[in-house]
């Protein structure tokens, strides 16, 4: 490219300076002021080109994201529901093993239904009944129920009817399937759902048999959603959940939803489109996103998400891109004023410059060789083709980051069991606190057999690497937990479930992460807690026959992850009596500081624990974990913070160990 100032070269400028050309004789306008003026005009085009295509770059992959983000959403609610619904079916049928006739009705007595209900999680009732299928006539000949679960989420033991017209809406289903889902959710009340099961008796007419009801609280599942649209049905159209409980109370079929039609009318799994200009059921045009999946069961996933919502950050993106506009805009006329009269030939340059720029090129390097003006203002020219390339780039880099660290934390939520677990034997309080998205600590528990399994760890470090530490972690108990179910004859051996973990860790880290660790098996027959420790903060125990006196459950052993093959864990046991606590927590509590640097140390936490015993195993953890956010003020977290605390609600018949 030519850089001479001569007059020759302005011939050839190009077509955007031909109307201030023809002009300018009319207005007696100086080439200078003619330059300024073109150069104003081209500056603001350049601007308003790239602001346009980094505005339409953003928003095509902002769309393929909340594509991605819905379907991930619908899938992980899908399955979640599928895993539930096949575990509380699986139990129906169960209670159902033996019924053949009339006569073996009472093969089921009360006793080992409520052990049937026990071992499940997430069923609230377990009712039994006989009857006629086709005329939905049914007698309620057994029934169990978790009366506090249904008494927290506004249901109470006349809830529990078996719904005779319901029962016949799906009477086709149960003589198909086995099984069926009924909506029970009342007005003003959580969400529940009712799973159904039907088994024929040999020596009757068709639909006459036996039918098993289980009343399952989707209150959590409510809550977790609360800020997304998301619909559950049959693929008959029978609508189960909703996220908007005013329609879910209102509604009771979708089969006429173009939603639902659309996720139900093709053989694909999954799906999802973008809808505009669809009337909405307050009359007015909507412009969605929709996505959907089939999680199995015959049922489907359907989510939505409102395009304004989604866009209103591409919004405040558009305003920073027109201020930089401006800015840029301002730089212009400061050059222009001081250079417009030597800008004559080299303004071809940078014209066709600008115009490459406008196309995309924003690798294009303009000369900077002598020591005027031009060169000075190529080389501006440079770095801001370079910085607005890497703004674009730094942008479109931290919305992706920012969604898979805010998928990664949720997801890890969901590795943690609820906060409060009650039952005849034993309460169990638990919180958490993670001191970034992504934290380091976990901790769980699974029954079997009569036997409590508790386990508390904390991964060196927190954030995304932690935590994928502490998944893998927790991928290994459910694996264990899985054997534990389908091996009548499996001991629960701490030390030996660590070995376990150890390799799962090590695997996963490759003995860059290390992790402590911290199992106690609690056996409700004879009284006794067996417990290993991986390095961990040894649990205090405290004695209400000695006053609640502590003591400190210490174990000897290894980190996990440290080295593939470790030597056996140091198992040991202590007898648990009635009213007994014991408290498990990772060390970010021990460790946390004020804003003076000054640690909330062990004095601090036995204090507050034990002064709040008198009033329970859970509002003795809650307290503390209080006083200990207090303690810590507004500043971010040192490290993440666990509280389990287990209380002996009936200690063991058998006075030895066994």
């Amino acid at each position: 490219m030519s850089t001479s100032h001569s007059g020759a070269q302005l011939p050839q400028s190009p077509p955007l300076s031909a109307p201030y050309d023809q002009a300018a004789p009319k207005l007696k306008r100086s080439l200078g002021t003619k330059l300024l003026l073109g150069l104003l005009g081209l500056m603001l085009a350049v601007v308003l080109i790239i602001d346009l295509s980094a505005l339409s770059l953003i928003r095509d992959d902002k769309r393929t994201a909340t594509f991605q983000a819905q379907a991930v959403e619908s899938a992980m609610v899908g399955r979640e529901f599928a895993s539930i619904a096949k575990h509380s079916i699986a139990a129906l049928r169960i209670a159902l093993t033996g019924i053949e006739d009339s006569k073996s009705l009472f093969s089921r007595d009360l006793s080992q239904v409520r052990k049937i209900l026990e071992n499940q999680t997430d069923l609230l009732s377990l009712s039994m009944a006989s009857g006629d299928l086709t005329k939905g006539d049914f007698e309620v000949f057994v029934q169990a129920a978790k009366y506090s679960e249904l008494k927290r989420i506004g249901y109470d033991a006349p809830d529990l009817l078996i719904p005779d017209k319901q029962i016949r809406s799906v009477a086709d289903e149960l003589q198909k399937n086995g099984y069926a889902f009924i909506k029970l959710t009342q007005g003003g009340r959580a969400p529940l759902l009712g799973v159904v099961a039907f088994a024929q008796f040999k020596d009757r007419a068709k639909g006459k048999g036996v039918l098993a009801l289980g009343h399952l609280g989707l209150d959590q599942l409510a809550t977790d959603l609360k800020h997304s649209k998301v619909t559950l049905a049959t693929l008959s159209g029978r609508l189960l959940f909703d996220s908007n409980l005013s329609r879910l109370y209102e509604i009771n079929e979708i089969k006429e939803d173009p939603h639902f039609k659309y996720a139900v009318s093709g053989d694909l799994l999954s799906g999802a489109r973008e809808v505009k200009n669809e009337i909405g059921q307050d009359g007015n045009p909507e412009h969605l996103f929709v996505s959907y999946f089939r999680p199995g069961l015959e049922t489907v996933v359907i989510t939505k998400a409102e395009y304004k919502r989604v866009m209103r950050p591409l919004q405040v993106m558009a305003e920073k891109f027109v201020l930089l506009g401006i800015l840029a805009i301002g730089a212009s006329i400061l050059f222009a004023v001081y250079f417009a009269r030597g800008l004559a030939g080299p303004i071809k340059v940078l014209d066709s410059a600008t115009r490459e720029v406008g196309k995309g090129r924003f690798d294009l390097k303009l000369s900077t060789v002598g020591d005027d003006e031009i060169a000075g203002l190529s080389h501006a020219f440079n770095v801001m083709s370079a910085k607005i390339k890497q703004l674009i780039q730094d942008v479109i880099r931290k919305t992706q980051l920012e969604g898979e660290v805010r998928l990664a934390s949720t997801v890890q939520q969901n590795l943690f069991p609820k906060k409060t677990v009650e039952t005849e034997n034993f309460c169990l309080y638990s919180d958490y606190v993670s001191a970034s998205e992504c934290g380091g600590d976990w901790l769980g528990h699974f029954q079997h057999d009569g036997k409590l399994a508790i386990m508390i760890a904390d991964a060196t470090g927190h954030g995304i690497p932690a935590a994928l530490i502490t998944a893998a972690a927790r991928s290994c108990f459910s694996v264990i937990t899985k054997m534990v179910e389908d091996t009548p004859d499996f001991r629960l051996s701490p030390g030996k479930l660590l070995t376990y973990a150890n390799r799962a860790v090590h695997e996963s880290g490759g003995g860059q992460i290390n992790m402590t660790f911290f199992i106690g098996v609690y056996d409700f027959k004879t009284g006794f807690l067996r417990y290993a420790s991986a390095a961990h903060n040894p649990p205090w125990l405290f004695k209400k026959a000695e006053g609640m006196k502590m003591s400190s459950l210490t174990a000897n052993g290894p980190r996990l992850g440290e080295t593939m093959e470790v030597k056996p864990y140091e198992e040991k046991s202590v007898r648990l009596e009635k009213g007994d606590i014991v408290l498990f927590y990772t060390d970010g509590i021990l460790e946390g500081t004020d804003r003076g640097g000054e640690q909330y140390g062990k004095k601090n936490m036995k204090k507050t624990f034990e002064s709040r015993l008198n009033l329970g195993a859970q509002n003795a953890v809650r307290g503390l974990f209080q006083d200990f956010m207090t303690y810590n003020g507004d500043k971010p977290l040192d490290d993440d913070v666990s509280l389990c605390a287990l209380e002996v609600i009936r200690e063991g018949e058998v006075p030895t160990e066994l």
